[in-house]
């Protein structure tokens, strides 16, 4: 009975340990961005992936080493080549006379990558979307903007999980056609009012013109000015009616 009872009393330890976990971890890690595509992929020690795969420049990604507070890991940017020298020694001379030693062999240069070695500590956790797992930036693609985030998973033996975060491409913005031009010059988004149809001496031109004004009054009353089509309408019937309006005010003048 005794050892049932401090079996018992455990209990709400332990419960409160999982309720200060739950609460610190909602608390440290946010959640995934809604407009970037995340893969989860398990990777060997040491052994690099080439980020190219998912739309970066030729650069190789590794997880060299991973500790509780850090991850070191190590980059080689094939985009950035650096002549490296390298000398094969074929035999060395010394003089004991004169303390000189003389060292023969070839040297020659070879184009190597770019590497770079760090030690990222695990600080400002996202969640990993769909799971409880926290996911930490380790190296962001700057012309991409492509992450790869340390995944602080189960994985199997000598095998860490990352995840390759991608962003989505923005859907191409429609393009805006701005409204024709009428008279007398409307705002830049809606004309104001239409030019009369009046001669000088303030009496129609024409029924036939006057008929159109009214009917283009009308349509721009019930324009949707997001709709390019539309706009692109009513711009060449406001065209038209202006040439017309243009021509029947010339031959009122002679």
């Amino acid at each position: 009975m005794k050892g049932n009872s401090a079996k018992g009393s455990n209990l709400p330890l332990l419960s409160l340990i999982f309720l200060l976990h739950f609460v610190v971890f909602k608390l440290t890690a946010t959640s995934g961005e809604p407009n970037v595509q995340y893969i989860r992929k398990e990777v060997e020690w040491g052994k690099p992936i080439n980020l190219e795969s998912f739309g970066c420049p030729h650069i190789e990604f590794s997880v060299r080493n991973r500790e509780m507070s850090y991850v070191s890991v190590g980059t080689a940017d094939f985009t950035r080549m650096v002549p490296i020298a390298r000398t094969n020694i074929r035999s060395v001379e010394v003089d004991n006379l004169n303390g000189v030693a003389t060292v023969y062999g070839n040297t020659s240069m070879n184009m190597q990558p770019t590497q770079n070695t760090r030690n990222i500590e695990k600080k400002k956790g996202t969640t990993f979307p769909g799971s409880n797992s926290t996911m930490y930036l380790l190296y962001r693609e700057p012309s991409t903007g492509v992450g790869v985030y340390f995944l602080d998973a189960l994985s199997r033996q000598n095998h860490d999980s990352i995840v390759i975060a991608i962003p989505k491409p923005e859907s191409p913005a429609t393009p805006q056609i701005s409204l024709l031009p009428l008279l007398p010059p409307p705002s830049t988004s809606m004309p104001t009012t239409l030019a009369p149809n009046k001669s000088k001496e303030g009496q129609p031109i024409s029924p036939e013109l006057f008929a159109r004004y009214i009917a283009l009054q009308k349509e721009r009353e019930a324009l949707d000015i997001s709709n390019p089509e539309a706009v692109t309408e009513f711009n060449i019937h406001a065209a038209t009616y202006h040439e017309a309006l243009k021509k029947a005010r010339a031959a009122q003048q002679k």
